[in-house]
């Protein structure tokens, strides 16, 4: 089955094609979403360039799934997937969350005697991983995506959540000024408002009253700036806080995978930053937390690897939708 995917986020719009299940993706591209109007323009051009025949057109988009139609979280996109399922002339579509597809690019960690490929993660932290319990991935990019794998003996359940939007939890004072000039802005201040490159630029005009972009931000943090890296290292002890709680209430024995664009340029700032120990700061259930192996996505293409092959995952091929 030829098999087209594509990975839609809030900036970034990655696509690539499958001849058979044999064979690994080809003709992978990136394209900035800002470069086009709508999606329907930049796939067109890509399909004509290569003269592709497709059956299966394969989503994964950063926005919550439900019925065909789309509307990309982070950026002015929105289409029905049919209707573009169409345009490409697929006789099938399958829609997912975009972190679904970045999950099922990790299915492989919750294999105990699996070897982790340092081409696909490293290991942040080594830990005690119960590889029959579910599996966390989550990390920001444009916005903050959330999702897990639940082994089972059908193969790996897919849960895809929206755990970027839960509230925003301010754990110390300056965290409670950012919380307190977000509020004026927006009548709910969700985690991703502030664990995000978006957040990253909110955070820095708080704190110091400047307008960069996130690019520049994390340049000047990792030229050891204090006042960006002030930005860098709340923004990270705020992401282990969400991390910390979405382990606990997935119960995420398996470990983490912390994904996303972001996180991968921060490396050096880890150690840096309270991080870890923000992580494991959670009361009575810290023991819980201390111990879970904790991996960091450094494959561009995983949402194109994750995407390739949701068909064969059995949960999700009733989703599948013939024209």
């Amino acid at each position: 089955m030829r098999r087209l995917i594509i990975d839609v986020g809030g900036t970034n719009l990655r696509i690539c094609y499958q001849a058979n299940l044999a064979e690994g993706i080809t003709h992978i591209h990136y394209f900035r979403c800002s470069d086009f109007p709508e999606i329907t323009i930049c796939l067109k051009e890509y399909c004509d360039a290569y003269e592709l025949q497709i059956d299966l057109l394969v989503i994964a988009a950063a926005a919550p799934i439900s019925g065909p139609k789309v509307s990309i979280t982070n950026n002015g996109w929105s289409f029905d997937a049919r209707d573009v399922a169409k345009l490409i002339n697929a006789k099938a579509y399958l829609l997912i969350n975009d972190f679904a597809a970045q999950a099922l690019a990790c299915q492989e960690l919750l294999d105990p005697k699996y070897k982790v490929r340092r081409d696909r993660h490293l290991c942040l932290r080594s830990g005690q991983s119960d590889c029959s319990k579910p599996l966390l991935i989550c990390g920001p990019g444009t916005g903050l995506g959330v999702s897990a794998l639940v082994p089972s003996e059908a193969g790996p359940m897919l849960v895809e959540g929206e755990g970027g939007h839960v509230t925003y939890t301010p754990r110390n004072k300056v965290e409670e000024k950012v919380l307190v000039a977000l509020a004026t802005q927006f009548p709910h201040v969700s985690a991703d408002r502030v664990i995000s490159g978006p957040g990253l630029e909110r955070i820095h005009h708080i704190l110091n009253g400047e307008n960069k972009f996130a690019h520049e931000i994390l340049a000047a943090a990792l030229a050891d700036q204090a006042a960006s890296q002030q930005t860098v290292f709340l923004m990270l002890e705020s992401f282990a806080t969400v991390l910390a709680n979405a382990a606990l209430s997935f119960g995420s024995g398996a470990g983490i995978v912390v994904a996303g664009g972001i996180v991968p340029r921060m490396t050096k700032l880890l150690p840096q930053s309270d991080f870890f120990n923000r992580f494991d700061n959670h009361g009575r259930l810290s023991d819980f937390l201390r111990v879970l192996p904790i991996y960091l996505s450094v494959d561009p293409c995983a949402g194109l690897r994750g995407g390739a092959i949701a068909p064969e995952n059995q949960n999700l091929t009733k989703k599948i939708v013939r024209i």
